[in-house]
């Protein structure tokens, strides 16, 4: 570990399966993923409704080109039990807030591309 290889530090560790990293995280993921919001929600009012489980860190509404929102979010939490407190807290009992028109969030561990596959 700290040694360079070709001009590059290089860390060295033990080999771990996928299939185990992957179980891991669902015991420490901070990053939580959203959709079926009201596009006309703000990143800030995003922010407000999930501090009620935990300290934010970020927040990111994925923006189209033409300007809208496309009902998708990232939230980032500084620790993993806020995380999970909003994941279940919004698939036990209707969220309140930021949901408009009847509109329920979805909220769940982001999940890297390598896993959803």
């Amino acid at each position: 570990n700290q040694m360079l290889l070709n001009g590059h530090q290089v860390y060295v560790g033990k080999f771990e399966r996928k299939d185990r990293k992957i179980g891991n995280l669902s015991k420490t993921y901070t990053n939580c993923y959203v959709k079926h919001f009201d596009p006309k929600i703000t990143d800030e009012e995003m922010k407000k409704f999930f501090e009620r489980f935990g300290n934010v860190n970020s927040v990111k509404i994925l923006i189209s080109d033409d300007g809208e929102a496309k009902g998708v979010a990232f939230v980032a939490f500084t620790e993993h039990t806020a995380a999970q407190d909003a994941v279940d807290a919004t698939h036990e009992s209707e969220p309140e807030g930021i949901v408009m028109a009847g509109k329920k969030l979805h909220v769940s561990r982001h999940q890297k591309k390598a896993e959803r596959e």
